[in-house]
């Protein structure tokens, strides 16, 4: 078995991060350790084995219930979202520290967001021409709104510094949010913030 010091940045033992792989419950770039992990450790790689073993027969030992449209509704958009995330390289950037991310935003040029009311900017840092998808960081100086707008589909945003409201949900730096496709919001901030967005090239501004 690995030791404390080969696990990932978690608040798990060995065994007890055995598990939550096998259940899909970690972060990827948690996933990615462990698979490293399983590589390495013949032990460990068993424990994984049995723990999905585990997991796989649960199905079977529950009785079957109906869901609900609204539930199967979620549950899909989270299979399409995992999906996009493992098969594109935009994610990529979200593993990487908010330090660097930022000495990324300041490289490049900004221009005026449209509709906003906290003085927002954003800059453009990486386009997915063949997924149709762009990474680009949003900046706001004081509080205000963001632009009402529409997810074709779906987007993810990594709070990098300040406070950023969704839904009257206040997020802070380094929490992470997603929107579902086809979902609409109007955004915005106490006191000014810093994101990174993860997005699709046909999303829709309102109302302009």
């Amino acid at each position: 078995m690995p030791s404390n010091s080969d696990l990932p940045n978690h608040d798990a033992t060995a065994e007890e991060l055995a598990a939550l792989y096998a259940l899909g419950a970690l972060e990827t770039a948690e996933r990615d350790q462990v698979r490293e992990l399983i590589a390495q450790s013949p032990d460990f790689a068993q424990t994984v084995s049995d723990f999905s073993d585990t997991v796989a027969d649960l199905p079977y030992a529950l009785p079957c219930l109906p869901l609900g449209d609204s539930v199967k509704d979620r549950l899909f958009q989270k299979i399409a979202q995992d999906v996009i995330e493992e098969d594109s390289e935009l994610y990529e950037l979200l593993k990487l520290a908010i330090e660097e991310l930022t000495q990324k935003s300041e490289a490049l040029t900004w221009q005026t967001l449209a509709g906003s009311t906290a003085d927002g900017q954003m800059a453009v840092l990486e386009v997915d021409e063949a997924r149709q998808q762009v990474a680009f960081f949003v900046k706001a100086t004081r509080g205000g709104t963001f632009p009402l707008h529409a997810h074709d589909s779906g987007e993810t945003v990594l709070v990098m510094s300040g406070d950023f409201v969704v839904d009257g949900l206040k997020y802070r730096a380094g929490d992470r949010l997603e929107s579902p496709a086809n979902s609409a919001h109007q955004p915005e901030t106490e006191n000014g913030c810093l994101l990174l967005c993860i997005s699709s090239l046909h999303d829709e501004i309102l109302g302009e």
